[in-house]
């Protein structure tokens, strides 16, 4: 078991070294979206076709989350932790390597399996290292590495990819993953605890509890509008709005910067109006950016994709930090899995399927419309919540 906890600013080391982790996790399923379009060339298939690969990391995703408490539970947290940065990154290579779509294939369900057995994990390990009174700003600080990795993927994508093939790029990341997961291994020590094995009753706690469904409908709507959303948007600025490749992944990448210093707000504004209020605001502003991304023409377009992260990325330290108070702390983990395997399938999977679908029959942009829209009508749900 991990030592007694301590303030935030006492175990900055550790918990900064786990938003690396957080970070490598996002950053390298985030690669896909740059680079999509020249997978597409490269296999000659469609915009629907490309967006099941995020299904298919989504499908390793919900698996690794329903099993990670068996996994934790038998390796500790610090054990899953390591154990998926690994399979991450050996995904990473085998998609550097592939000369098929089936083995690109594999990789994707390897990659969603190492980043579905983090989430539970990770979070679970800094907030025990850090006193309760921290957790707002330490989950805000952990949620800086996501969308650090939104910011630096496209520009990742486009420098490498002036010296390397699509390929290449992939080969590259996997092997910083792999260095990193070799480095926690040696000088870390955070996370030494089992998770809880689920079992009927703990999971009976959870899904009697209304809380968890409303936080279920409003994670799906912003996990939908971050990744599934972020996942098509260079396809729909280069086929649709007609930019070219590098200035849609610099305005994609750009447009990421101002989350990562927003998410850092939340935790205060999370105490100073509390979690119904909090979550509400932002969930209502969330989808309208949706619905403003949806109806951008001309000059609008680059405001519409700079305000849209801002408002979605701030949703999740506030939605976690709701999601962490709502059962026993000895089922958190459970929590966690249960929650984000729903998740991975619908808002990280579903989602984008439906994005490349009107992509490819309608238009990007009603879709983003018709998904806004819904986000704004349900957004007052989380009223309900009762903590």
């Amino acid at each position: 078991m991990d030592k007694d906890p301590q303030s935030l600013r006492g175990q900055v080391g550790p918990v900064l070294m786990v938003v690396l982790i957080v970070f490598l996790n996002l950053f390298s399923r985030s690669l896909f979206s740059p680079l999509l379009v020249e997978i597409e060339a490269s296999f000659q298939i469609s915009h629907t076709e490309a967006s099941r690969f995020f299904l298919i990391i989504s499908v390793g995703y919900s698996v690794a989350l329903l099993f990670s408490g068996y996994v934790s539970a038998a390796l500790h947290h610090r054990g899953a932790i390591i154990l998926s940065i690994t399979a991450i990154g050996c995904g990473q290579i085998i998609i550097g390597l592939s000369t098929s779509l089936q083995l690109v294939y594999t990789a994707l369900l390897l990659i969603g399996i190492g980043a579905g057995l983090y989430v539970s994990s990770g979070v679970l390990t800094i907030t025990s290292i850090v006193e309760k009174r921290d957790w707002g700003k330490v989950i805000s600080l952990h949620e800086m590495g996501p969308n650090l990795g939104f910011v630096t993927a496209p520009l990742w994508a486009t420098l490498l990819t002036f010296f390397l093939p699509w390929r290449g790029v992939f080969l590259v990341t996997g092997c910083i993953c792999l260095m990193v997961g070799l480095i926690y291994t040696r000088y870390l020590e955070v996370g030494r605890f089992p998770g809880e094995i689920p079992s009927f009753s703990n999971i009976r706690l959870i899904i009697v509890n209304p809380a968890f469904w409303i936080l279920l409908v409003l994670f799906f709507f912003a996990a939908g509008s971050a990744h599934g959303l972020y996942s098509l948007l260079p396809a729909y600025l280069i086929t649709e709005i007609g930019m070219d490749k590098v200035s849609a992944n610099n305005l994609v990448s750009i447009s990421r910067i101002p989350p990562v210093f927003m998410v850092m707000t939340v935790g205060y504004l999370y105490e100073r109006f509390g979690p119904t209020r909090t979550v509400f605001s932002i969930s209502l502003l969330s989808g309208l950016s949706v619905v403003f991304l949806g109806l951008a023409r001309g000059t609008a377009v680059p405001a519409a994709v700079f305000l849209q992260p801002v408002c979605t990325a701030m949703f999740f330290p506030a939605g976690l930090a709701v999601l962490s108070s709502i059962g026993p702390e000895s089922s958190r983990n459970i929590l966690f899995s249960m929650m984000f395997a729903i998740l991975s399938i619908l808002g990280m999977g579903l989602v984008p399927l439906f994005f490349g679908y009107m992509g490819d029959f309608f238009s990007f942009s009603l879709g983003f419309l018709i998904f806004g829209i819904c986000s704004v009508l349900i957004s007052p749900i989380a009223f309900k919540l009762r903590i």
